[in-house]
């Protein structure tokens, strides 16, 4: 009896906790098809119809990737990321191929490929979803709290940013947070599976593949292990921090090796010197609107994009000559791309700007309040809450090193928001 009891009450969790995933995957598509559906008919009012215009253009044989198009094209007409034996390595090889891929699926089934890349983003962003849900239930053990963690971000404006444009940052912040979600998982209840870090190690690969600004993540996440797991004997932290980097450069080597074979050159991504000189391109590029900027700042800022350096060591060169010389202005440029981070446009316009730092408030007060009522010495809180601290200053860094702009920053959002549902945590209509 006390057997078929326990049998029944395993059962009632294993399905109330499938059912809180169903719920929170399902409420996120819904969310993205009304938000789809109803940016759709706003543009179709003012005469452009992107369904028209991709079916009419696809008949043509053009394909429009958005940043990709040259990788994805190439992919679509010889198969290969290859340019007259030329490697097309720009950016990682992941998202173009997964772009060439939903081309393939878009051509057998016939289907129109506006709406395939909207589904494509839809689907990751439900799992994002679901799996924010699932770090948030390791905070508050509360299917309610867990499931309106994973409603904002699913109805965060950035994110959604992800249904209307071609963005890597969809699936590379699912590879993401699924990583975390395992880390977190790991380090709280199975320190002792070594298959753990294996995986973690994979999924930031992966993630890398897609993104290259998450390059230094496995090393972020081997360094938390070895401070996290303070019951675990010192060799062994250091063996798991091992298996995470390993792990995460086999993942990566068929790429490396590639790049190397045509090249000679081990590499991610060949945009990382592009990305650092438009990240001070202010006032010095044609596609962005004039910022007021100190004129020691702008002139600063107007050297260093002109230089004409090819490899980030030369770039790194000049600016510590430069930091030198003009050690007050190269410390005003920094402040400027720290705080541009937040809520800066690539193209600098003023109107997208002022919106971002409307969304910002909103989000930024609302995390501050739901932390201030956390108590952080609790051991779960503590290794998320320090976790997420960290790799919020790992993608701001980024960010200031490249191009300041917010789109970098959105994987820390879905972050954030694990914690604003900690408002809620003491009313009484809550559920387990």
């Amino acid at each position: 009896m006390k057997k078929m009891n326990f049998q029944f009450i395993t059962s009632v969790y294993r399905l109330n906790k499938i059912s809180r995933k169903l719920v929170l995957f399902l409420a996120s598509v819904v969310i993205s098809v009304l938000f789809f559906i109803i940016k759709d008919s706003l543009l179709k009012s003012t005469g452009v119809d992107y369904s028209n215009i991709y079916g009419e253009l696809n008949k043509q044989g053009i394909y429009d990737f958005g940043d990709y198009t040259v990788q994805v094209n190439h992919l679509i007409k010889s198969g290969k990321l290859e340019d007259n034996d030329k490697i097309l390595n720009r950016y990682p090889p992941g998202y173009p191929l997964l772009l060439y891929s939903s081309f393939i699926v878009s051509k057998y089934f016939n289907i129109n490929l506006y709406y395939l890349l909207f589904i494509l983003a839809a689907l990751f962003i439900a799992f994002s979803s679901v799996i924010i849900g699932e770090i948030a239930y390791l905070i508050y053990n509360s299917n309610l709290l867990a499931i309106s963690a994973g409603l904002l971000y699913a109805s965060h404006p950035y994110v959604l940013q992800g249904l209307s444009k071609i963005m890597p940052e969809t699936p590379f912040m699912t590879f993401l947070y699924l990583s975390l979600l395992v880390f977190f998982v790991f380090i709280i209840n199975n320190p002792n599976k070594l298959i753990y870090p294996v995986f973690i190690g994979f999924l930031l690969g992966i993630a890398m593949l897609v993104r290259p600004i998450g390059l230094f993540l496995p090393i972020i996440l081997s360094i938390l292990a070895l401070f996290l797991l303070k019951k675990v004997v010192v060799i062994k932290r250091f063996a798991i921090s091992a298996i995470i980097l390993i792990s995460s450069v086999i993942t990566i080597l068929p790429w490396q090796i590639y790049n190397y074979n045509h090249n000679q050159r081990i590499l991610l991504s060949s945009d990382e010197v592009a990305s650092i000189l438009d990240g001070v391109s202010f006032n010095n590029h044609p596609s962005k609107m004039q910022l007021d900027l100190p004129s020691d700042v702008d002139s600063l800022a107007r050297y260093l994009s002109t230089s004409g350096v090819t490899t980030r060591s030369d770039f790194f060169k000049i600016a510590h000559r430069e930091f030198t010389k003009q050690p007050i202005t190269m410390c005003k440029l920094i402040l400027i791309k720290a705080t541009r981070s937040w809520y800066g446009a690539f193209g600098q316009e003023s109107r997208k700007e002022k919106i971002k730092i409307f969304i910002l408030g909103v989000y930024a007060t609302l995390t501050f309040f739901a932390l201030i009522s956390l108590k952080f010495n609790q051991r779960v809180i503590f290794i998320i809450g320090i976790s997420c601290l960290v790799i919020v200053f790992y993608f701001w860094a980024m960010t200031i090193l490249v191009v300041s702009m917010v789109r970098y920053m959105y994987p820390i959002f879905g972050l954030a928001v694990i914690f604003i549902p900690a408002l809620l945590r003491n009313t009484r209509f809550l559920i387990k």
